[in-house]
């Protein structure tokens, strides 16, 4: 789901709101208090978008001028949608519209909506800091997020690798656990956020080398660097602290598939990223193929599983700025998943996955620009819950947080959260207006060594030589667990 980096207010959060801007609760339409029908309605001009003016994917909404201290309400299509301060910076948006993010309806709040293309209004209603009406105004744009080609034409979907290309992503991941009977809160097993690097090394005939490089520190960012770190059972590390990691490479086709690996003669572990396989022959809206694909729950395995998914184009849109094919793969039935060394998860086996995978492929481009994945499961392997005492405390010896000032609000919110600081999400590309993740508020210069040199207790892990949940930490799981884990990555321009 793809939100806004500005705060999204539910209408259950509305009243508390507006009652600290200055009271006062909001009607449902359009909230304005009492006697506000006298303010001028000219009093406020929307300079963007303009009038019929052709929008997609994020469209920022910038007004001519507002007061200090106000709040803004939102509406499309005469829907209140969200209600929230003006930003401090004159000219900055005082809203981002995510044409492509799901929305609610007040009669029907568990049912996601979606925007449509074509003509939409657009209503942006002022209040000043004593929750006085100052003006409104309203535009009509054109939505157009699809693209329409010819279902007879179809289209031929490839990777057009070449020598010296250089991709950058950055790509979250997040592992849960909670029991199926309800009886125990969901657990964050590991949360991992990185960046990588996919460059083609050599060209030769049909096929490719291509080698994928975690980047520990990205320091292209400018002021500073964006630092990659995963985070077990609250235990958080940056990338570069204990981890012994290999670029990845691999020998590919057009279309994707792996002809070949290539090892290391440096040891340590190799990290490789998805590289979704193409279908075999031109494609239109509505086409299905069969593509096999590899499946983890760790942030990085090297034993992934691989399953037969069924693969849909199903739209071609707009993403990211580049004009797509909207793939989705799915899967259910079997797997297997074994770890790698020092998982906090022990071998699982599964009778009942759920697999999804969206992919935006850039077919102009050949690249993918985005991928989000699903993955649900339920497991009675043991080790899966970890006593709620392993799971206490913030971050071990130190108050910085790597990529932070502080560990999000001193000490996580639950057990293994990272305390649902916004900084550590991947927004789409510029999908807020506030830039990508690694500006300098979202990092710090903690770049250096993890407290201590080590990890808690020595060399090792919290409570002996075991990853936190193995080694007896784990729950005697008396009822099926749910293991849910969540994959995006996004392209970095």
């Amino acid at each position: 789901m793809r939100n806004s980096s500005a705060a999204m207010l539910t209408n259950a959060a509305l009243f508390c709101t507006l009652t600290a801007l200055g009271g006062g609760m909001a009607r449902a339409q359009d909230p304005a208090p009492d006697g506000a029908a006298t303010a001028p309605a000219g009093a406020i001009h929307i300079a963007l978008p303009y009038s019929k003016a052709i929008v997609r994917e994020s469209v920022p909404i910038k007004l001519r001028d507002f007061p200090e201290g106000g709040y803004v309400s939102v509406s499309i299509d005469n829907q209140f949608i969200t209600a929230q301060g003006v930003p401090a910076k004159r000219g900055a948006p005082v809203y981002i519209w995510d044409t492509k993010a799901p929305y609610m309806l007040a009669s029907a709040p568990g049912v996601p909506n979606y925007y449509s293309d074509g003509a939409h209004t657009v209503t942006i209603s002022v209040f000043d800091a004593q929750n006085k009406l100052v003006g409104k105004d309203s535009v009509v744009v054109q939505l157009s997020n699809k693209i329409n080609l010819p279902a007879s034409q179809g289209i031929t979907l490839t990777y057009p690798w070449k020598a010296n290309t250089s991709l950058r992503y950055q790509r979250r991941t997040t592992l849960t656990a909670a029991p199926t009977d309800g009886t125990d809160p969901e657990q964050t097993v590991q949360q991992s956020l990185l960046r990588y690097r996919r460059t083609v090394e050599n060209t030769t005939g049909g096929s490719y080398l291509i080698r994928d490089e975690a980047l520990p520190v990205d320091k292209s960012v400018r002021l500073t660097p964006f630092v990659s770190y995963v985070a077990t059972r609250g235990v958080t590390a940056p990338l570069q602290n204990g981890f012994d990691i290999r670029a990845r490479y691999r020998v590919v086709d057009t279309r994707g598939h792996v002809l070949s690996e290539v090892g290391t003669q440096n040891g340590g572990e190799q990290i490789g990223f998805s590289v979704p396989i193409l279908p075999p022959r031109r494609v239109s809206v509505g086409a299905h193929w069969e593509t096999p694909v590899q499946i983890s729950l760790d942030w990085t395995s090297p034993y992934p599983t691989t399953v037969t998914a069924t693969s849909t184009l199903e739209d071609f849109e707009w993403q990211d700025r580049y004009p797509t094919a909207k793939i989705r793969e799915t899967y259910t039935g079997p797997a297997n998943f074994n770890p790698r060394p020092g998982s906090p998860l022990p071998p699982i086996q599964s009778q009942n996955i759920k697999f999804e995978r969206v992919i935006f492929f850039a077919y102009n481009a050949g690249r993918v620009v985005r991928m989000e994945t699903t993955l649900t499961l339920s497991s009675t392997a043991p080790g899966l819950l970890v006593n709620s005492a392993v799971l206490g405390g913030g971050y071990p010896g130190s108050s910085s947080y790597p990529g932070g000032s502080s560990y999000p609000g001193g000490s996580p919110s639950g057990p293994g959260q990272l305390g649902g600081d916004p900084r550590y999400s991947v927004p789409g590309i510029n999908r807020s207006g506030m830039g990508y993740p690694g500006r300098p508020r979202e990092n710090s210069s903690s770049t250096g060594q993890y407290p201590g040199s080590s990890y808690p207790g020595g060399s090792s892990y919290p409570g002996g030589s075991s990853y936190p949940g193995l080694g007896g930490a784990g729950v005697a799981d008396s009822v099926p667990v749910k293991l849910k884990y969540t994959e995006t990555s996004v392209i970095l321009i």
